[in-house]
């Protein structure tokens, strides 16, 4: 079972149409992309390389995808370094960063799992319906 000192993150849609979630939010896509240059310079560049692909918004570009979404890191005030951090970022196309939120929007409602920060280990942990743990 989880410690209470764990903060559970649970699925909640809200509108993010305000002036902080929208300074948030390009806080956190601001020190998304300086992390990946600085500590994973091998993502940055395949990142880079599809930067036409994206202005043409072509389904194979490459997305900088949050593991721990910036809304819920907006909804749960997870300081934006913690967001933006190289353990929570990954690439994804655009097509599967579509069905990746496709697919969360769809569990909103019913909730199959949910992410919890364990402040202790610094670690992001992901729970089943049942408390048992999931990969990442």
């Amino acid at each position: 079972m989880i410690d209470k000192d764990v903060k559970i993150f649970n699925n909640t849609l809200t509108k993010y149409n305000t002036e902080n979630y929208k300074r948030y939010r390009q806080s956190v896509d601001m020190l998304s992309r300086k992390n990946l240059k600085k500590y994973k310079p091998d993502l940055w560049e395949r990142w880079v390389s599809h930067s036409d692909m994206r202005k043409n918004n072509k389904m194979d570009a490459l997305t900088i995808e949050h593991v721990i979404p910036v809304s819920e890191g907006f909804d749960f005030d997870i300081p934006k370094e913690d967001i933006a951090h190289t353990d929570n970022l990954t690439l994804l196309t655009l097509r599967e960063n579509l069905k990746k939120w496709s697919d969360y929007i769809d569990i909103k409602n019913y909730p199959q799992s949910y992410y919890v920060y364990d402040y202790d280990t610094e670690k992001l942990i992901h729970i089943g319906r049942y408390g048992e743990k999931l990969p990442i």
